[in-house]
């Protein structure tokens, strides 16, 4: 007797089929003691934008969420079936968007003081406004809002930050210190973060992936050399988008060819935003 359902199990649980184009890559292999799919090299990321702090305290797997669930397997579906992961939809973020890399080097500064969960760097993704950003992550909207108030007050004080409250929209909320959900880019692909779902085909397509990948835990933090590498393509960053502050960490101009690193500008839609507007008596 012929089996009709035999291709309709089988496909449930084809993890290769999922996610074939990390083994196309070569960044993946099936490792030979259970077959489960393995980065052939795990390492630290050297030429990272970002400056970590406490990255592991708060548990978010951004690798397997972001970079597979979401990055491999939920933008390659039909539109009507993508996701934006279950983790990351836990993911609340307090942001701050500078203008300068002076202001950058400030908050790595308030970030290492405040020893929270955060990393902050420089802007090269298309899909997200200006040229800095700093991320506080949280596990709720209501740690969130906590959050945001924290760093509210904090940057109040700072002399180098403190400019970047002064600009706040129609409703007297700050836009340039912020709280999101999730990243841009989920928003842009899935639809707004308030209208988010978790659905029965995303929870069985994270739940074999879940099963069938294995990462290793980042552990240890950034070492010093690769700190200085990330600082030092900030600051060129800042020469090549014209923002003049990097002078005060160079004693000359870097060079003309830098203006290749120069962000370009594009119609980057809007995100949903839940922080609270300022009364009126406190600005």
């Amino acid at each position: 007797m012929t089996d009709k359902s035999l291709y309709r199990r089988l496909k449930a649980n084809d993890v290769i089929s999922l996610l074939w184009p990390l083994l196309e890559s070569a960044s993946f292999i099936c490792r030979t003691e259970d077959g489960k799919l393995r980065p052939l090299r795990e390492g630290i990321m050297p030429n990272t934008p970002w400056i970590h702090t406490n990255e592991n305290d708060l548990k978010f797997h951004c690798r397997l969420w972001h970079n597979i669930s979401f990055d491999v397997v939920s933008r390659n579906l039909p539109e009507q079936y993508r996701f934006v992961p279950r983790g990351c939809q836990g993911c609340w973020k307090v942001v701050l968007k500078m203008q300068t890399v002076e202001q950058l080097l400030a908050v790595l500064e308030l970030q290492k003081a405040m020893n929270a969960t955060s990393k902050c760097g420089i802007e090269e993704r298309d899909t997200v406004k200006g040229l800095y950003g700093a991320y506080f992550f949280n596990r709720s909207k209501a740690e969130g809002l906590r959050r945001y108030d924290d760093v509210k007050a904090r940057i109040r004080k700072n002399k180098i930050l403190s400019p970047l409250l002064d600009e706040v929209d129609q409703d007297n909320r700050t836009t340039r210190l912020i709280l999101k959900r999730g990243c841009t880019e989920m928003e842009h692909l899935v639809g707004p973060s308030d209208k988010w779902t978790i659905t029965e085909t995303q929870t069985m397509l994270e739940s074999l992936i879940e099963r069938h990948v294995v990462l290793d835990p980042s552990e240890g933090g950034q070492p010093s050399h690769i700190v200085d590498h990330i600082k030092c393509r900030w600051i060129e960053w800042a020469a090549g988008n014209e923002d003049e502050t990097y002078l005060k960490y160079t004693d000359q101009p870097l060079s003309p060819d830098l203006s290749a690193l120069k962000k370009t500008k594009h119609n980057i839609p809007d995100y949903v935003t839940y922080h609270e507007p300022d009364l009126k008596t406190n600005l």
